[in-house]
């Protein structure tokens, strides 16, 4: 996220792998995000759930990750 120079008060990295309750961090997810998976990174803007790592990866080469994050700035 240091790549995109956002101010910290619009974005929160959250670590659970270190958490003892990870397990239920990622079961909310898997709920939360109405998929099978219950890997991280789960990616959320403007509270909308966009996707994992394969999701994030296809919005970052396409640039539209970039241009949400330009919209969250200019908001």
């Amino acid at each position: 996220m240091d790549r995109f120079d956002l101010p910290e008060k619009i974005y929160e990295v959250v670590e659970i792998e270190k958490r003892q309750d990870c397990t239920q961090i990622e079961n909310y997810f898997q709920i939360l995000c109405l998929t099978d998976s219950r890997a991280v990174p789960q990616l959320f803007i403007d509270g909308h759930y966009v996707g994992g790592e394969k999701e994030l990866h296809i919005l970052q080469r396409s640039g539209e990750l970039a241009k949400m994050i330009e919209e969250i700035k200019a908001s």
